[in-house]
């Protein structure tokens, strides 16, 4: 009996040697990790090659992984370091004609892409090996794939619609169909946001970028996941990360202490490490820009009518929720509004009657508590009223039936085909209670306002024509 105690106790002490962890002065291959200044994470690199892009490290810390390219960026191999015995090994040759890799946060599936920006692989572990690999998506057009630890997979692509030269996506797998979904504004842009890193709790993101006011030709930025599950208006990771050249292939580690990332593109550069709790702690809690989420649509007054337009709330967006954004008014030459045009700076509403045909250029500028700022354009097209008596029902080819009604307006301007029409309905009061655009027919119900006369403002072909409208 004691022999088989022993045998239980001499396996525990085995087991509980084996999978323990490993010693906090050799994370890391045993470098000295750095403090808020960035600096080189050395890896050993074939003769002709040098280390690059991005790495990842198992999570218990004795794997680390890295992909080497030569000078020209047309060979690639990926390489790993293994903590064994007490000692990290020389690094392994893994796969050849692969790159930008990503570890799945338990540890066991590698992700990553082959030279022409078209599909993902995948390759799992079985026991201490790695599988060949095997194709896990195609024609997607897949640039530095992600998983969280709620299994979404997240990349970047060139979705329809999408806003940039790559957009970060959201991989959305059904039972029978597989599509992306991208993040839109503002994580997004005009710019290329090509390698990024999604932590696995997916509570922020670092992606690489190239636009305007950075410090080089690409840029890391960091956006912040909100309780509504959208996306923080991204902050440059200011000159501590960022440099005057190529900043990109960011990873985080799992406690979300140190940033790893390539800098200078070209060969030889380098894999550069900073720890970035503290900093991101910071960007996390200091002032968001506002910014643009929807842009305002041009709008359609007419002469001698009084015309009213509030900024629609979803116009402007400022991340820190305080709901406090103050509006300014000019035409966009930095001249005032007419003398007929005033506008709420508070309420964000333009009020007035025009007495000319024109066109106002106007920008509006939103600034948030803090004094920071952003700006958008839109139209006012003042349009000369032309009153049309039906003929046969018809109004220029656009039918308004029943008049009388019991709330329910018919529209229709099915002769007119492809030409797009506005219709704005106004109450006595010449306030606007709707707006729409439609090409053949829409139904205006009216039945939950009160009864009286509407009048119907229809705008087609740049010619307005009005219509009034008894709701009994």
């Amino acid at each position: 009996m004691k022999t088989v105690l022993f045998s239980i106790a001499f396996l525990s002490m085995l087991n509980a040697g084996l999978s323990q962890a490993i010693p906090p002065d050799s994370l890391y291959l045993g470098q000295i990790p750095p403090d808020n200044i960035r600096k080189i994470f050395n890896l050993t690199a074939d003769p002709e090659y040098f280390a690059a892009e991005k790495i990842a490290i198992s999570p218990d810390g004795k794997e680390i992984y890295f992909e080497e390219t030569n000078a020209s960026w047309t060979s690639f191999r990926f390489k790993y370091y293994k903590y064994d015995n007490n000692q990290w090994n020389e690094p392994v040759n893994l796969f050849n004609n692969y790159y930008c890799l990503s570890l799945s946060p338990e540890g066991n599936n590698l992700y990553f892409e082959n030279n022409n920006y078209n599909d993902c692989w995948i390759s799992g572990r079985q026991g201490a090996n790695w599988n060949p690999p095997s194709r896990f998506l195609n024609n997607f057009k897949v640039h530095s794939l992600n998983v969280t630890g709620n299994g979404n997979y997240y990349l970047s692509s060139n979705p329809e619609g999408g806003l940039g030269q790559r957009d970060i996506c959201k991989l959305m797998m059904g039972n029978s169909d597989t599509s992306l979904v991208g993040l839109g504004l503002p994580v997004n842009s005009g710019a290329n946001e090509g390698d990024f890193f999604i932590s696995v709790d997916e509570s922020f993101m670092i992606f690489m970028s190239n636009r305007s006011g950075g410090y080089g030709s690409t840029d890391l930025y960091i956006s912040f996941n909100k309780n509504d599950d959208t996306w923080t208006n991204p902050k440059n990771m200011g000159p501590w990360v960022n440099t005057s050249t190529a900043d990109f292939g960011p990873y985080v580690t799992g406690d979300n202490k140190y940033l790893f990332y390539e800098s200078g593109y070209s060969g030889p550069s380098s894999i550069y490490w900073i720890r970035i709790d503290g900093l991101m702690d910071s960007l996390r809690h200091t002032n968001f820009i506002p910014y643009v989420k929807n842009l305002i649509p041009d709008q359609t007054a007419i002469k001698g009518e009084l015309f009213t337009f509030t900024i629609p709330d979803t116009t402007f967006i400022d991340d820190d929720g305080n709901n406090t954004l103050t509006y300014q008014v000019k035409l966009t030459d930095g001249s005032p509004l007419p003398e007929w045009l005033a506008f709420d700076t508070l309420a964000g509403t333009f009020t007035g009657t025009p007495a000319i045909i024109e066109t106002l250029n106007i920008r509006v500028t939103a600034t948030d508590t803090a004094g920071a700022t952003v700006s958008t354009n839109f139209k006012i097209m003042v349009n000369n009223p032309v009153s049309i008596e039906p003929v046969n029902g018809q109004l220029e080819g656009v039918l308004i039936f029943p008049n009388p009604t019991n709330g329910l307006i018919n529209i229709s301007s099915s002769s007119l085909p492809g030409i797009t029409a506005m219709v704005e309905i106004r109450d006595q009061k010449g306030k606007a209670i709707l707006k729409n655009t439609f090409e053949k027919e829409i139904v205006i119900n009216l039945a939950d306002r009160p009864k009286g006369m509407y009048f119907i403002n229809l705008t087609v072909d740049h010619q307005t024509f009005m219509r009034k409208v008894c709701v009994e």
